[in-house]
């Protein structure tokens, strides 16, 4: 299970357009429903706006490289337990391209956790787990003295070609389940 090779993914103008747009939706949703920040951070302001296209950025580099692109951005309203792409996946994004996989203590471990770095408009997708693998004993930290989390090196993670290439097997699972 190891990942030699993250996929670089270059957001063009259009994309970065897109995933900014959904960014500001969210934030606009969030103050608007008066949601907190999550994993204790900003709920509103520029700051927390940032995490949002961070996140956007993320999920749509994900869509593209899987061919799923239709199917981003679907979800209007923030629900805890969500994905973000069908069937079960969730990005987790993070702002510099050396930081690790960070899945929290209460995801869901049977959803499927792509780790994507995001630097302006370059996305790379260091690689994939489903959670029960990964959220275990052996890689729990809390560097932030109070928030303990999962920290997943990319070299525990298997490959995105492996991802895209049983995507649609992971679908027709999850549609059988419902």
């Amino acid at each position: 299970m190891t990942s030699s090779h993250y996929v670089e993914q270059i957001l063009d103008p259009i994309a970065l357009e897109k995933a900014i747009a959904e960014a500001n939706r969210r934030q606009q949703t969030n103050e608007g429903l008066g949601l907190l920040g999550r994993n204790a951070g900003p709920s509103s302001g520029n700051k927390a706006l940032e995490i949002h296209v961070l996140g956007a950025k993320g999920e749509l580099a994900t869509a593209c490289f899987l061919g799923i692109e239709s199917q981003i951005f679907k979800d209007k309203t923030p629900k805890r337990g969500s994905v973000d792409l069908p069937p079960n996946i969730d990005v987790k994004t993070r702002s510099k391209h050396w930081m690790d996989l960070v899945v929290q203590l209460d995801d869901d471990p049977y959803k499927v956790f792509v780790h994507a770095t995001c630097q302006d408009q370059i996305v790379r997708l260091h690689g994939w787990s489903y959670g029960h693998r990964i959220m275990k004993d052996q890689f729990k930290l809390d560097p932030a003295h109070g928030r303990p989390a999962y920290f997943v090196k990319p070299a525990v993670l298997h490959s995105m070609h492996d991802l895209r290439g049983i995507i649609h097997d992971l679908n027709r699972i999850h549609e059988t389940h419902i």
